[in-house]
């Protein structure tokens, strides 16, 4: 049986609503991934199926240092409201066979998660934690995982300094401070 890992967890707290972050994390993240794995020179990174805007199956060939061989990871995202009324994204391994266009030697990985997207306070904020767990297939050292890791926790980092307000937020408490000194 497959052997998963705690990966990590990674939590931030984003000026903007629980919807933008969801939709952000689909539209623009993604994208961006695509984009890093090609300069990284990774074999594959595409969707295989989209069943709706909120569920789709994907592949990535993710090239690992030599002697390592590539890993596989073929999983399935769907998004949801969960039962506590928050937005959340879980995805999970799937069994399918991609094709690649060309012969590929990799080792199946898998990768279980969820991602979950809270309302703070009056809409304006939400908080976003990514508990996410895995099984590289093999054999990996300890320096090569970690590089992994981070990765796979970046998009959290990424996502707030893409919504980050803090000097708006600062200019708006100025400008009244000066309105109340005046």
């Amino acid at each position: 049986p497959p052997r998963s890992v705690a990966l990590g967890r990674a939590k931030g707290v984003f000026d903007c609503n629980a919807l933008d972050a969801l939709a952000y994390w689909f539209a623009v993240c993604g994208r961006e991934m695509m984009s890093m794995s090609r300069e990284r020179g990774d074999p594959a990174r595409f969707v295989i199926r989209e069943d709706s805007a909120h569920d789709f199956t994907w592949a990535y060939v993710v090239r690992l240092p030599f002697p390592l061989n590539k890993r596989e990871f073929i999983g399935r995202f769907v998004g949801f409201t969960d039962a506590d009324g928050d937005l959340a994204i879980a995805f999970a391994p799937v069994n399918l066979e991609p094709d690649y266009g060309v012969k590929m030697s990799a080792t199946r990985a898998r990768t279980t998660g969820i991602m979950r997207f809270s309302l703070i306070g009056d809409g304006t904020q939400c908080a976003v934690t990514l508990h996410q767990f895995g099984d590289m297939g093999g054999y990996v050292p300890a320096s090569v995982f970690a590089r992994q890791v981070g990765r796979t926790l970046a998009p959290v980092v990424d996502m707030r300094e893409a919504f980050q307000r803090d000097d708006e937020i600062d200019d708006m408490s100025r400008d009244a401070l000066v309105e109340k000194i005046r």
